[in-house]
């Protein structure tokens, strides 16, 4: 049934929860598990007459990345799954990976909840709630 399953990862418990959730759909449907994390590089500007920006160090940023991705990549191999992938793709999460998914023909996405009820995800624009708009497949959240 599930030939492609794709997980936002982001180092956090709810995603550990995905994480797992994803690798034992995998072994039951002997599927390729995909692996994503999105790097949203972030500009901060501060004004009153002059202007300030900085920029999060791109290289902490990709080597922590590597590093959540090779451990993801440990856990769900540990769990019996031999068909990894691993995608570290830029931009804004929700949106960045879906439009993967959607690339590479997954068949579901399995993401993470923070937890919160649907009004108030949906008010604080929550990940889980944007990849399930925006997810051309289906997609099961993770408590």
């Amino acid at each position: 049934m599930f030939k492609n399953i794709f997980v936002a990862v982001d180092g956090s418990e709810d995603s550990d929860k995905a994480l797992l959730a994803a690798a034992d759909l995998a072994k039951t449907y002997d599927s390729s598990v995909h692996l994503v994390f999105a790097v949203q590089y972030q500009h901060y500007a501060m004004g009153l007459g002059s202007e300030v920006a900085f920029t999060l160090p791109q290289e902490e940023l990709e080597e922590f990345a590597k590093d959540l991705l090779s451990t993801a990549s440990e856990t769900v191999r540990n769990a019996g799954c031999n068909k990894i992938e691993t995608h570290q793709v830029l931009g804004e999460a929700g949106q960045a990976v879906t439009e993967i998914a959607k690339d590479k023909e997954a068949d579901l996405i399995v993401v993470g909840s923070k937890g919160h009820s649907d009004i108030s995800g949906f008010l604080l624009g929550s990940v889980s709630h944007k990849i399930c708009h925006l997810a051309h497949c289906a997609c099961l959240v993770v408590r």
